[in-house]
């Protein structure tokens, strides 16, 4: 998945916060002049099935915030990633009466309907890093689920829940490299939060411990060898930005770690 969506992901979710601080907000000047730039880049033919698919979601709608503990404790009902569901409704009128919006519908789909014969990604330890297999496992969830939200046709749901529990049940994400993590983390944040209601209770359950054990707690361990954590580079928007997205997932089930990992990004 092109690295501007984990950019998008911290933009939104430090776009409403007050500081009095002068340095905070030039440094959020400069994060929205980056942002244009990533977005005309990663806008290309290249990337146009990703982009086309954040593209039909927007504007997002996310409850990532500097809130008290009490508000964790109280959170939007899922889906609340990117699109809720009054959201996802007008959605589907818009794919109707939109010809631009219909375009982008029929490339989306075109890439759900190739996936579903085949196997889901395979995660093969070579002494390297999964980075590929991550991104790859991350725009197939994405493209899967969207086409189940839009059609409600249960072939895309099942074959999201297989790229879904395949990854969830890995012994890790590769945390060695935690972009790694990070990748994986936000397409199954996602994945979860828009298939929740079509979930059952077990794959839930399956899908959150996976975010919660492999990503959100992993990412506490050994902070003082995670340069990404404090960083200025790319490294620094796509951890945060999945582990954000991942926090807000699973955050009606651990509001205090959800907390954590947001106020931490901020």
């Amino acid at each position: 998945m092109a690295d501007w969506n984990y950019e998008m992901t911290v933009l939104k979710t430090i776009k409403n916060q007050q500081s009095s601080s002068h340095a905070k907000r030039r440094a959020l000047e400069e994060y929205h002049r980056k942002m244009n730039r990533l977005l005309l880049v990663f806008s290309g033919k290249a990337h146009l099935r990703f982009f086309s698919l954040f593209l039909l979601v927007l504007p997002i709608t996310i409850c990532a915030q500097a809130l008290p503990t009490k508000a964790w404790e109280v959170l939007p009902p899922h889906p609340r990633l990117f699109a809720n569901a009054t959201r996802w409704d007008a959605l589907k009128r818009q794919i109707e009466n939109d010809e631009i919006s219909k375009n982008i519908f029929t490339v989306v789909r075109s890439t759900a309907l190739k996936l579903l014969d085949q196997p889901p990604v395979q995660y093969v330890d070579k002494g390297a890093f999964w980075h590929g297999p991550m991104r790859q496992a991350q725009g197939r969830i994405l493209s899967l689920a969207m086409m189940f939200r839009l059609t409600c046709e249960a072939r895309f749901l099942a074959r999201a829940k297989l790229e879904m529990q395949t990854m969830a049940n890995l012994p890790s994400w590769y945390p060695k490299h935690f972009f790694d993590t990070a990748e994986g983390a936000l397409g199954m944040a996602v994945g979860l939060d828009w298939l929740h209601d079509s979930l059952t209770t077990v794959e839930r359950a399956q899908f959150e411990e996976a975010l919660i054990t492999k990503a959100l707690r992993t990412s506490f361990e050994d902070e003082a060898g995670k340069s990404w954590i404090s960083g200025n580079n790319n490294w620094t928007a796509v951890c945060h930005g999945g582990l954000v997205i991942a926090a807000l997932a699973v955050a009606d089930r651990e509001p205090a770690l959800a907390q954590q990992i947001v106020d931490r990004a901020l």
